[in-house]
């Protein structure tokens, strides 16, 4: 998480050649992706009305953090994410859409810190491609957006690998993404975010009988004050589904001098794949330039049932960063 808790938000390029917008963002971390640390690469033509834009993220989250939960849970499986979609404005109200495409990594989970994970090539679980149609309303003071879209994995089921006997070959997601902004007064931001999805999962393995569509849920509030930030969030879970496999019980009995394994009873035993701890994730953080080149901020993460689970308890992470810039 240290790695992701980016302080410096200087290390941005934007550029206007008439109607032609060109945005880069480099992060201070040094990835081993060859590409220099590229965080998002933006090219657009826009006027008042209409947005036609191609972008690269490094990871999916429209500029959000990967893990305090603002972020749209179900895109932000994604890595090394290419897009391509159109925007079109009457007024306060806005249409679009969007093509999407890219990686499902080991390295989104919590445990895995990026100062460590970006010195090496993730591993890649499997990819995805999916659309999205957005309509939204948006003022001064208040913004309301609402996305409905599908997301497409081959080897993964919301992001998770699953092979051998207990092999899933893909599935499809359907989410519905809501997310409310209000401004009160300059530099105070308060946000909701609800997305809601259903996957129908594609298993291939020999044990697996049946397996149910799979729903799942993200939530978040989030304040921002000045320099200070807080969120409050449930990360996407699985809140209904069930997986079945075969089962029967088994005897050994001599039959004549002999032994022989009879089988009794057989019949479908069942699995509650929704989380039985939901996961509760407290982030806040405040940020402060200290000097011309110098930025520093102090970080506090507190996970109730981290992983959704009670097992192991509570987590705290507490993170300092201090980040300066060569005056050349």
């Amino acid at each position: 998480m240290l790695g992701d808790f980016n302080v410096d938000s200087t290390n941005k390029q934007h550029k206007q050649i008439d109607k032609m917008t060109f945005d880069m963002s480099l992060s201070p971390k040094n990835y081993n992706d060859n590409l220099g640390g590229l965080d998002d690469l933006k090219v657009a033509f826009s006027n008042k009305e209409f947005d036609v834009h191609a972008q690269y993220q490094r990871h999916f989250t429209d500029g959000e953090s990967r893990f305090n939960g603002r972020a749209n849970g179900v895109l932000n499986l994604i890595t090394n994410s290419v897009a391509s979609g159109a925007d079109y404005k009457i007024g306060n109200l806005s249409f679009g859409g969007r093509a999407f495409m890219g990686d499902v990594t080991d390295e989104n989970l919590v445990e895995t810190d990026p100062v460590v994970s970006a010195q090496f090539e993730p591993g890649r679980l499997g990819f995805a491609n999916g659309g999205e149609f957005n309509t939204g309303y948006n003022n001064n003071k208040f913004n309301l957006n609402m996305s409905f879209g599908v997301l497409n994995e081959t080897n993964t089921v919301l992001g998770m690998l699953s092979n051998g006997l207990l092999g899933i070959d893909g599935a499809e997601t359907q989410y519905i993404d809501v997310t409310a902004a209000y401004r009160p007064v300059e530099n105070v931001k308060l946000s909701l975010r609800g997305t809601f999805a259903n996957t129908v999962a594609k298993p291939s393995g020999e044990i697996i009988a049946e397996l149910s569509n799979i729903k799942s849920n993200a939530f978040a509030f989030s304040a921002d004050i000045g320099g200070f930030s807080f969120t409050a969030a449930m990360p996407l879970a699985a809140v209904s589904g069930t997986m079945g496999y075969d089962y029967a019980d088994f005897a050994v009995v001599e039959n004549d001098g002999h032994y022989e394994v009879m089988l009794n009873n057989p019949h479908t035993e069942y699995i509650d794949l929704s989380a039985q701890k939901r996961e509760m994730r407290l982030s806040a953080s405040y940020k402060k330039a200290i000097g011309e080149f110098t930025d520093a901020g102090l970080g506090l993460v507190y996970r109730v049932n981290p992983g959704n689970t009670d097992m192991f308890g509570n987590e705290s992470i507490l993170m300092l960063k201090l980040h300066h810039r060569l005056g050349i």
